[in-house]
């Protein structure tokens, strides 16, 4: 007996099943996983309190008092009227970090934020902290300084009202552009200005739904280093992905 041989349309479909079925997989697991970015490495090698600083822009707050037994730590902040309680997470060393990303206006050099920390119900000043001071209510609390210039991360792409904007570094100089199933994956389409040096960026306009892209640089594909959301393209080469969400007019 002669094997059922699969029509020649049937096969296409399930091949494109298959890779509808790649790319799905692949960017949930590039949305789910943990980033390998500075500050998740940061949060994660911790293991003894530190004194408070900063890992790109967020400030970085810990609590360990190995011996003591602690169930909750959390951080309320002067400039938020003390109205808000930031809870810290345990990492694998079972240090309580808290990453607090700066305010829009907090980093220039000089900014002091003044904080008090939580544990277990009890409000104290941050004892991995020497600088404090006594506020106008007569309470002690501490105080960190931006001393040095903050390097501002990128959401990259950036998405607002079906518009995206992507910005790559690279060589000064570089003719880069960007490629995706928007354009046909074609090099010459959407090429990028330099707005700074080794600075690029680009904005087109894309339809609701999940897009898949690469950057095209000294001949080549180049992934996007600031997006973490990836999957594999039909070639099997990694690419990265993004979202333009709908709208109740689409």
């Amino acid at each position: 007996m002669k094997p059922k041989r699969t029509p020649p349309r049937a096969r296409r479909l399930s091949l494109a099943r298959r890779l509808a079925l790649i790319l799905l997989v692949a960017s949930a697991a590039g949305a789910s996983a943990t980033s390998p970015t500075i500050l998740d490495v940061a949060i994660r090698t911790i293991r003894t309190m530190q004194a408070p600083h900063l890992v790109g822009d967020s400030l970085i707050l810990t609590y360990h008092r190995p011996h003591e037994p602690v169930r909750f730590v959390g951080a309320r902040f002067q400039h938020e009227q003390w109205a808000v309680l930031h809870v810290y997470s345990v990492n694998e060393y079972g240090v309580f970090v808290l990453d607090y990303p700066l305010p829009g206006n907090a980093d220039r050099v000089g900014y002091r934020f003044v904080y008090k920390i939580v544990v277990d119900g009890l409000s104290m000043p941050d004892p991995s902290n020497p600088v404090r001071e006594i506020d106008d209510r007569g309470v002690e609390v501490s105080v960190y300084e931006i001393e040095s210039e903050v390097e501002r991360s990128v959401v990259n792409p950036e998405v607002k009202a079906g518009r995206a904007t992507f910005v790559y570094r690279g060589e000064p100089g570089s003719r880069v552009s960007l490629v995706g199933d928007f354009n046909a994956w074609d090099p010459f389409a959407e090429l990028m200005s330099e707005i700074r040096p080794g600075e690029f960026s680009v904005t087109i306009e894309a339809r609701p739904g999940r897009h898949y892209y690469a950057y095209f640089a000294e001949g080549r594909k180049v992934l996007d280093e600031r997006n973490s959301a990836t999957a594999i393209d039909p070639d099997g080469r990694r690419v990265n992905s993004f979202t333009v969400p709908y709208t109740l007019s689409d």
